[in-house]
């Protein structure tokens, strides 16, 4: 017969509760430092994001669109969000919509023949969605230096369509 089970019931749970004892000190053991190690990584500043004072033109069009994607992501986190990530197909909508405004003249959320950012989102692939989908569009006017990536940011996140309707900025 095991030992475990030759000395009752009493013993069998003093010798599980040492057991235990033991497991949670080794387990506390292990993770204290990766504790530590995340609490330090945590504190340290974060990186900037590499274009963010960059005045858009033809030739920083990359940069600046990933600069922006970084910025409004430290928003995001900053409000424990999950980052966003790049979207080729609602990429050629903005386009397309940027496009429309420079050809038609107009600047509005609005297209003149009545279509909003939700119908041109529902006239590709995510239309099946699109009942269950919360869709928005930020547009904006500058010049110069209003017009880097970080001076987005700052507008979007003031105009917290970066983040959902229920978080306060």
């Amino acid at each position: 017969m095991p030992a475990l089970l030759r000395g009752g019931v009493r013993q069998t749970q003093r010798i599980l509760r040492a057991l235990i004892s033991i497991g949670l000190a080794v387990l506390l053991g292990v993770i204290a430092p990766v504790l530590a190690a995340a609490r330090a990584v945590a504190r340290r500043p974060a990186q900037p994001c590499p274009g963010a004072n960059v005045v858009p033109g033809a030739a920083d069009a990359a940069s600046v669109e990933q600069a922006t994607e970084c910025l409004i992501n430290r928003v995001r986190a900053s409000h424990g969000l999950r980052a966003l990530h790049h979207n080729g197909v609602l990429q050629r909508v903005a386009s397309g919509q940027v496009h429309q405004m420079v050809r038609w003249d107009y600047f509005a959320d609005v297209r003149p023949t009545g279509q909003t950012a939700a119908g041109l989102i529902a006239s590709t692939h995510y239309g099946a969605h699109a009942p269950k989908l919360a869709t928005g569009q930020n547009i904006g006017w500058a010049t110069g230096t209003e017009t880097t990536p970080a001076r987005i940011a700052v507008a979007a996140s003031a105009a917290t369509s970066v983040l959902p309707r229920s978080t306060p900025c």
